[in-house]
């Protein structure tokens, strides 16, 4: 998307159109670097109290055990802290959509073209955006998992994943200690590189899959890439964390996946709206506003074409990011193949085993 889009995303459509998204355990870092000396044998640092060596054989004893159930290849142990996102936070207008944006391509300014656009449309049909969310996790339609791994320093991954409920009861999903499955039909992650601090959880740049829920009148729940995606989050007194995950998604996934539901659930509000076509609309009625922006033929139907004809369409689907080189991989060639999205989340414990 041009830089004009995220400068004036908020303007679009006369003004109205401003959605529809721990510190580690271990041991000390010297004792593992010195096969845990210290610690060995006692609190006297393991050393041999009786002079008969046995002390330093037992030591060594339980070194050799360590290297052996740690394996030749084996890395610093981690800690793991398994979490299921139990609220999201979504754009309603366009400073809140500035707000939980994420600066993802360094350039000082807050990224969530997406957001701003959901949140725009969300305020023309007059809708509240995370009601969805809410129910989607109540229900169970809406997983979303997060495994961070850290070392003793505070240095590992996260990783994003789509869930699936086991017993099929949605009701102790938030329970803190709810077993989960991944869905294996969702797009495959790539973990983000994370930092676990005193200033809370960094991680990112990485690939997450991303479930977005549409609200009545738009339908369906479409899983998305969330390309370059990055966490910055705080940890809450429980271990939890919250904070603000961003990233972005293909603008030719916005483009197939989101366009013709949006245009079904737009057409919908003008039926309501415009019973016996576009001069029948209520006055100043959200199917009117529609009309008057969106319907280019005025009869009475917006279609997924006429949205991507749209002066607000266009300008998204250009994208603002670029996140991929000309082969796909995470890089950059000049072309802004993505549309930013920034989201608020809260999380609760959760059992699962990272593929």
């Amino acid at each position: 998307m041009a830089r004009g889009w995220k400068a004036g995303g908020a303007a679009l459509i006369a003004g109205s159109m401003l959605w529809l998204l721990g510190a580690a355990c271990g041991g000390d870092d010297d004792d593992r670097d010195d096969g845990g000396s210290d610690d060995l044998g006692g609190d006297d640092g393991g050393g041999d109290d009786d002079g008969d060596g046995s002390g330093s054989a037992a030591d060594a004893a339980a070194v050799d055990a360590a290297t052996v159930d740690a394996g030749p290849d084996a890395g610093p142990a981690l800690s793991g802290d398994r979490f299921i996102v139990s609220t999201f936070t979504i754009a309603g207008n366009s400073d809140s959509a500035d707000d939980l944006g994420l600066d993802l391509d360094g350039d000082g300014f807050s990224d969530n073209a997406l957001g701003s656009l959901m949140a725009s449309l969300a305020e023309t049909v007059e809708i509240d955006p995370e009601a969805v969310y809410v129910q989607g996790v109540a229900t169970g339609a809406i997983i979303q998992l997060l495994a961070l791994d850290v070392d003793a320093k505070g240095q590992g991954t996260l990783r994003g994943l789509v869930g699936e409920d086991m017993d099929g009861d949605p009701s102790d999903n938030l329970s803190g200690e709810e077993p989960f499955a991944i869905d294996d039909g969702a797009p495959a992650d790539s973990p983000l590189p994370a930092e676990d601090g005193p200033n809370g959880v960094e991680a990112g740049p990485g690939e997450i899959p991303l479930r977005l829920p549409l609200a009545s009148p738009f339908a369906g729940i479409v899983t998305m890439r969330l390309l370059g995606a990055r966490v910055d989050a705080e940890r809450e007194k429980d271990g939890s964390i919250t904070g603000r995950l961003g990233g972005g998604v293909l603008a030719s996934d916005v483009d197939i996946l989101l366009v013709p539901l949006i245009a079904d659930g737009l057409t919908a509000v003008v039926a309501r709206d415009c019973p016996s076509g576009p001069d029948s609309c209520v006055e100043d009625s959200p199917g009117e506003n529609l009309t008057l922006f969106l319907d280019l033929d005025q009869d009475g139907v917006i279609t997924a074409g006429e949205l991507r004809d749209s002066f607000l369409f266009q300008g998204a689907l250009n994208g603002d990011l670029d996140l991929l080189d000309a082969d796909g991989a995470p890089g950059q060639d000049g072309v802004f193949e993505s549309m930013s999205w920034g989201m608020g989340f809260a999380t609760t414990g959760a059992a699962f085993d990272p593929p």
